[in-house]
């Protein structure tokens, strides 16, 4: 799947958009599933803390 901004991907189904911005294929769900572990890794970034390899 893809990752969105939050607040990104609320504005594309405000205008009323209900499909994939990178296919532009309908989706069956608009619910949202939290990317932590991306959350995690881009926290650590940003604060020079080491990340483990994938």
């Amino acid at each position: 799947g893809f990752v969105y901004e939050r607040a990104a991907i609320n504005e594309w189904f405000l205008c009323g958009k209900y499909s994939s911005p990178m296919t532009n294929e309908p989706l069956d769900d608009t619910s949202f599933t939290p990317a932590r572990a991306l959350r995690n890794a881009i926290c650590s970034l940003l604060h020079g803390e080491p990340t483990a390899d994938p």
